[in-house]
Order: structure tokens, then C-alpha cells, then sequence
């Protein structure tokens, strides 16, 4: 009776052990901060984490995702094209990018502008550049919206 219950008890914890990590990978499959194949975050997860972050409002989420998706599409293009050289990949990404920050810079306000290029340096510039300095920044100093 003794071994019988402690086979029992040994089936139970390691249904549960089972059950549990399964329903955590579940759960990481489909959430927001799951990695694309080659550990670029899907745009669902950027606005998710970028909603919440900056607190966009109802007005610019889609204005945003539209931005994350084009850049998404480039860089995407970008690094599947096997004609461009290795040494220009990272100048054309950086493009890209730039690009992004620019009309992003013209939908966020300055202060959240500030929180996503921080937001963006803590990814350590993945699927991005690090944030804009230099000649490029300066373009950005005068709010496009007047804010």
C-alpha cells in the first residue's frame, strides 16, 4: 500500500510539473514578449510593451504600428536579401531605422519620444539602432508637432 501511494503521490507532482511548464510555453507562444525566429520582437509585442510604456493613446497606436510595421517589412527585406554586401547591412538598417525614429518623432509627444528612445537603448538596439545622436538627433529637437 505504501509503494502504491508513493507511485501515486511521484505521478501526481510530475503531472503537475508537466502540466505546468507546458501551459508556461503556451502562454509564452502566444503572449506579447515572445521572439520571432532570429529575435526580432513581432510588432504585436513592440506595441504591447511600446502602449503601455509611453502610454499611447487610441490616437497614436495605429499611427505607430503602421510605423513598426514598415520598418518590420525593410528590415525584414533588408536582411533577406542576399545581393546586398555584409559591410552595408548595418548602414541600410540603420537607415531604416532612422527613419522609423523620424516619423515616430512626428506622432509621439517630446515626452514620450525621450521614453521610447530609452525604451529602445535598454533593447540594446534590437531591430533598431541605438537611439539617434549626433547630426541625425539634431532634426529632432524641434517637435514636429509643436509640442
Amino acid at each position: 500500500m505504501k509503494v502504491t501511494r508513493s507511485l501515486v503521490q511521484m505521478i501526481a507532482v510530475t503531472g503537475l510539473l508537466v502540466s505546468g511548464v507546458c501551459s508556461y510555453a503556451q502562454t509564452n507562444a502566444n503572449g506579447a514578449g515572445l521572439n520571432r525566429p532570429g529575435g526580432i520582437r513581432s510588432v504585436d509585442a513592440q506595441m504591447h510593451q511600446l502602449t503601455e510604456a509611453l502610454n499611447l493613446t487610441p490616437e497614436q497606436q495605429p499611427k505607430v504600428k503602421a510605423v513598426l510595421e514598415e520598418r518590420t517589412k525593410k528590415t525584414t527585406e533588408v536582411r533577406t536579401d542576399s545581393t546586398i554586401p555584409k559591410d552595408q547591412l548595418r548602414s541600410k538598417m540603420q537607415a531604416i531605422q532612422d527613419e522609423a525614429n523620424h516619423k515616430l518623432h512626428a506622432i509621439l509627444t517630446p515626452e514620450q519620444f525621450k521614453k521610447y528612445e530609452a525604451w529602445q537603448g535598454q533593447r540594446g538596439g534590437q531591430h533598431a539602432g541605438p537611439p539617434m545622436t549626433g547630426a541625425s538627433t539634431n532634426a529632432h529637437h524641434a517637435h514636429p508637432n509643436g509640442q
